[in-house]
């Protein structure tokens, strides 16, 4: 119970922008990666979490758990975050 209101707070707090993120951190994201090619874009139906990072070329996207790595100025879509760990 305790991780649930947590994790509702912090994210009542903030607000969906189109302006990508600025500094490293988890962010979340809904929209698209847009690559070379339409085939090779990826699509977020629903808001997921991506770690930003940056890899020293620019800040890069990875979603939690996967592989792959998308310089965030390739996204189409709406940001909010950073997100914080929780307090306690």
């Amino acid at each position: 119970m305790a991780v649930e209101t947590c994790f509702s707070d912090t994210i009542g707090a903030m607000e969906w922008s189109k302006e990508e993120p600025t500094s490293p951190g988890l962010y979340w994201f809904k929209g698209r990666f847009l690559d070379e090619t339409e085939a090779d874009q990826v699509v977020f139906d629903a808001p997921a979490i991506l770690e930003i990072t940056n890899t020293g070329m620019g800040l890069y996207g990875k979603m939690m758990g996967r592989e792959w790595w998308r310089p965030i100025d390739s996204s189409l879509g709406e940001w909010a975050g950073p997100l914080k760990p929780p307090e306690k």
